[in-house]
């Protein structure tokens, strides 16, 4: 069974707003439009109708998408940590229920993959696990349909699951063994807005390299075949990879993904050839090796501690901006669901498209909050890597507006990214269009991410 390239997803980045009605019509398009022989059906933190991934089996059978074999409806599932078990229970039928459907009516199998996102150890793969084999068990006896439970992807989001992506897949390969479960080939999913959002650009950006190298290592070590799916949006904090200016630099960069995501802003707000573009680097650049990468553990804790420090000192000024940006997808209330920093952080941040987006907003793109700590390391960093971080750089400074920054954010803030800019020599200036719509003081977050090209 070949592996899917390029994996359609439910992200709320878009300036547009997509309601869950239309999201049936939406996987359809994705395969149509840009090849994306895979959707993710998202209920983490989303108001997903639980009928959506057999609505999608269905409607790409009527309309002769040949499903099981050029696409898949993968289901990501609720962490029961985060959610509770209720809303994973229920969102680990729909997948079971879907697989059924689609072998019911065409005899394959359009469900093969369930992703658990924020896995930090294996208990809550094996969780899943054994509820995805007992559901597929009872639908088995009640329909005398044999369809297969879908395979658990583990979704590494953070630097300190990055660096343990090893020991996490270790773990969770003995667990499939000593349950006489066949090791057929992993997935593990790869995302890096959660660890930007929690330890900034440049340790996310190490951490992630540090991963797709050492789930290679893991393969080649265990003999298990394990394929990669990278998970990343349009603005360089979020990784860029569906960013039209920068799609071709991270895609050499982040090599050894088998899987991307090409996320909602892409498709919605970039025009259709443009996105059509991206889709193909993205295809192009699939299935090649992963470089040999181990990340400094003392340089990513440094630059992890600067960020927090600075985001700590300004986290109630962009939960308040936040608040204020659109949901463009149903989903559950951020207050609910927000995300830990540290500590003595005063509070949760917000998620990751809504901080991004929030920052954005006021002028200060967020891989500026690394400025200090990018300025103190200097001399560590490879000339390759500062060649690459000015490359983002050079988009990023576009949507710098320092007097509009320095109202909400602080002039010591601000101050920190202009000695960046001068000592990276980043050339960019503001956009004219952009300094003229953020100046107008109405805080008018779409109209911004419209001029960008993404929300958040």
């Amino acid at each position: 069974m070949a592996i899917p390239r390029l994996m359609c997803t439910q992200h709320p980045d878009s300036a547009v707003r997509i309601p869950v009605s239309e999201e049936v019509r939406e996987a359809i398009l994705g395969y149509r439009l840009y090849g994306c022989d895979e959707v993710m059906v998202d209920f983490e933190g989303k108001l997903t109708p639980y009928s959506q991934p057999r609505d999608i089996v269905l409607k790409a059978l009527e309309e002769g998408i040949p499903v099981g074999e050029e696409f898949f409806v993968t289901v990501r599932v609720p962490n029961p940590k985060l959610e509770g078990v209720d809303r994973l229970l229920l969102a680990l039928e729909s997948a079971v229920l879907a697989n059924y459907y689609s072998v019911e009516r065409a005899g394959v199998e359009a469900v093969r993959w369930v992703v658990v996102p924020m896995v930090d150890s294996s208990d809550v793969l094996s969780v899943a696990c054994r509820a995805l084999r007992e559901k597929a068990r009872l639908v088995r006896e009640l329909t005398g349909v044999d369809a297969e439970p879908p395979e658990v992807v583990p979704l590494l989001e953070g630097v300190s699951e990055h660096l343990n992506a090893e020991s996490i897949l270790s773990s969770y390969l003995e667990f499939l063994e000593r349950n006489g479960i066949d090791p057929k080939p992993l997935r593990v999913f790869v995302g890096k807005s959660d660890a930007a959002l929690r330890s900034g650009h440049l340790a996310s950006l190490l951490s992630t390299l540090h991963a797709l190298s050492s789930v290679h290592d893991f393969a080649r070590r265990s003999g298990v075949d394990v394929s990669v799916i990278l998970g990343m949006g349009s603005p360089p904090f979020r990784g860029g990879l569906n960013n039209p200016s920068l799609t071709e630099v991270e895609a050499r960069l982040y090599r050894g993904f088998d899987t991307a995501t090409l996320q909602s802003a892409v498709r919605y707000d970039v025009p259709r050839e443009v996105a059509q573009y991206v889709s193909k680097v993205l295809r192009d650049n699939a299935g090649k090796p992963a470089p040999r990468f181990r990340a400094g553990h003392e340089l990513l804790e440094a630059m992890s501690q600067a960020y927090r420090s600075r985001v700590t000192q300004l986290l109630p000024a962009i939960n308040e901006i936040a608040n204020k940006v659109p949901q463009t997808r149903e989903r559950l209330d951020r207050r609910l669901y927000g995300r830990f920093m540290a500590e003595d952080a005063p509070g949760p941040a917000p998620r990751a498209i809504a901080f991004t987006a929030a920052c954005y907003s006021v002028g200060f793109p967020p891989t500026l909050l690394d400025a200090h700590g990018i300025v103190e390391k200097l001399e560590e960093l490879s000339s390759p890597l500062l060649e690459h971080i000015k490359a983002e750089l050079e988009l990023d400074y576009q949507f710098f507006a320092p007097e509009v920054a320095s109202s909400f954010l602080g002039f010591s803030t601000v101050r920190e990214a202009l000695d960046l800019k001068e000592k990276i020599g980043v050339e960019a200036a503001p956009r004219k269009d952009y300094l003229i719509a953020i100046d107008a003081g109405d805080f008018d977050a779409v109209r911004l991410a419209r001029i960008r090209g993404f929300l958040g």
